[in-house]
């Protein structure tokens, strides 16, 4: 709408013509604000709010700021010596002509409103000094012993000591009065500190992830029961885990076809591929003893690597018990088998060989009629490329022997321990404590509080065959395990 013309003559036309030239006005008000609302970003570039244009950010009532400080004390130029003795606080915003008082011995430099130096002042404890009437900014200088009770303020007389704070002068702010409104609760608070502190409860109520659901002992065996359902699930006949660890357990028996299917399905998870095979890795523990450990692989044989290509596995050792759940490679005809040896006669490598040698003969048709392998349980198939498309389908093992004979399957526990682990925990960069709970037999100790992540564990567990850790394994991811699926 165009301005219109203002006659001299008061009727009805001159009338409305005065009101429809103030709504034109007001709209086109309302427009520019609205639009200067919605493209501020694009009038402020990105530097331009510095320090100088946000005064009314101020200090408290102490100017002193203890957790912004640099090692030394300012000089008679207003520069900083480190003596090794003083900190220095970071430049504050003071009023000119302003009387302050110190409640400690301190060295001040004042500054104008470009942070060129001043005026240098020592003031001891008690005294006043007074700021230049050019003077923005100043910075103080304290003995660093004296650093956590210092207290510079406006004033001839000392009060009592509060720490720092930022507060915003003469400034009356929207968002800090829609603060006190929770739209989430649908509630209003009569001051901020009031919500502050209803948050502070709320938050004190959240448990950590690794906290305590239940009791350790009814996490712990949260977390076997899943084993033995994850190991009927693949086929496994009656599987009866008793630990996450492979210790001695009354009952705790398997056959070499069950741990082969363990085994056939452990090398279709990439998150356990990645760290069987490994030979060497590092161990950063954190906490009040933080440290680095190196751990090399147990699986890992000079003599049968000369014919085959270890691409994972696990040993189990547990007195005249010795076993080998492996993934190999052959390395001159390229097949790719996967066995288990239970309670091997000596040497459990070479009864891995004897088994994986007669498996490549069978493949070729040339299988022995009576073939030695020296172990009580034995058992060897083709792995098929894409192992977990035969998760729950029959094994079509190459080799069976002593499978009726069941046996402790000891250390190979901990490959069904890493599977559960896996599933349970989406981001294996997160982190649990040990406890002196879950100490067991082991050569490598960890302490009370030393904390890991779970993909440490699994490098743990799998090379090094730590027991402590499968322990604590089942104790922090059964507490998780409760709380996820809501049972115990």
């Amino acid at each position: 709408m165009a301005i219109k013309l203002i006659s001299v003559l008061w009727d009805r036309e001159t009338r409305n013509n005065i009101n429809d030239n103030f709504r034109e006005l007001f709209d086109l008000g309302t427009e520019i604000e609205s639009e200067i609302k919605q493209n501020l970003s694009d009038y402020i570039p990105a530097g331009a709010i510095t320090t100088d244009k946000t005064s009314f950010i101020r200090a408290g009532k102490n100017l002193f700021n203890q957790h912004d400080t640099v090692s030394g004390r300012v000089s008679v130029t207003g520069e900083i010596i480190d003596d090794g003795v003083n900190v220095t606080a970071d430049y504050e915003l003071i009023k000119q002509g302003q009387t302050y008082i110190t409640n400690n011995p301190i060295y001040t430099a004042q500054y104008d409103k470009d942070k060129s130096f001043i005026r240098f002042l020592y003031v001891a404890k008690g005294d006043t000094l007074k700021t230049e009437n050019n003077a923005v900014y100043i910075r103080i200088s304290v003995n660093r012993t004296l650093a956590s009770g210092l207290q510079v303020e406006e004033g001839n007389a000392l009060t009592p000591y509060e720490p720092y704070m930022k507060t915003l002068v003469g400034i009356d702010i929207k968002d800090v009065s829609e603060a006190k409104t929770s739209d989430a609760k649908g509630k209003h608070f009569t001051n901020i500190k009031a919500r502050f502190e209803e948050i502070e409860r709320d938050v004190a109520d959240i448990r950590p992830p690794d906290s305590n659901v239940v009791s350790d002992e009814v996490a712990e065996q949260v977390f076997i029961a899943e084993m033995n359902k994850k190991a009927a699930r693949l086929g496994c006949d009656n599987p009866n885990f008793k630990n996450s660890s492979g210790l001695s357990a009354a009952g705790q028996l398997t056959s070499p076809k069950d741990m082969t299917l363990i085994t056939r399905h452990a090398a279709g998870i990439a998150e356990l591929t990645k760290v069987w095979g490994t030979k060497n890795y590092e161990v950063a523990i954190k906490g009040s003893s933080a440290r680095t450990i190196n751990i090399t692989s147990s699986v890992q044989d000079a003599a049968f690597e000369q014919s085959y290509t270890i691409l994972g596995g696990k040993t189990g050792t547990l007195g005249v018990v010795h076993n080998l759940c492996l993934v190999v490679q052959h390395k001159q005809k390229g097949h790719v088998l996967a066995g288990t040896i239970l309670k091997a006669d000596g040497d459990r490598w070479i009864a891995m060989k004897q088994l994986f040698d007669e498996a490549i003969k069978i493949i070729e048709n040339n299988g022995s009629a009576s073939p030695t392998i020296d172990a009580v349980g034995a058992c060897a198939i083709l792995l098929p490329a894409n192992p977990l498309l035969h998760t729950g389908t029959p094994l079509n093992e190459l080799f069976l022997k002593g499978n009726t004979e069941r046996q402790s399957p000891a250390s190979t526990t901990k490959i069904l321990t890493s599977l559960i682990l896996i599933e349970s925990v989406p981001d294996l960069n997160e982190s649990f404590s040990f406890k002196a709970s879950d100490k067991v037999e082991d050569s490598l100790v960890f302490n009370e509080g030393d904390r890991i992540t779970f993909k440490d564990a699994l490098y743990l567990m799998m090379l090094h065959s730590h027991n402590t850790t499968a322990k604590a394994v089942a104790r922090a991811v059964g507490q998780r395990i409760v709380k996820a699926r809501g049972y115990a």
